[in-house]
């Protein structure tokens, strides 16, 4: 209920998915989804993929 509560007031949100990838469950990118935003895994997060998704993110 608070994702879509956050979602509805147009709150712009990022994920980050801590599951390691032989475990992960989906919970993470269905959290994103919920919140109508990204979802990013640790290795997706380097520095230099992490600086155009913020960029990318700030021109929406």
């Amino acid at each position: 209920m608070i994702a879509d509560q956050i979602r509805q007031a147009s709150i712009r949100s990022v994920v980050i998915n801590m599951e390691h990838a032989a475990f992960d469950q989906g919970l993470a990118n269905a959290l994103a989804e919920r919140l109508g935003g990204l979802c990013y895994t640790l290795h997706q997060l380097k520095a230099e993929h992490l600086y155009r998704a913020v960029r990318q993110e700030m021109k929406s």
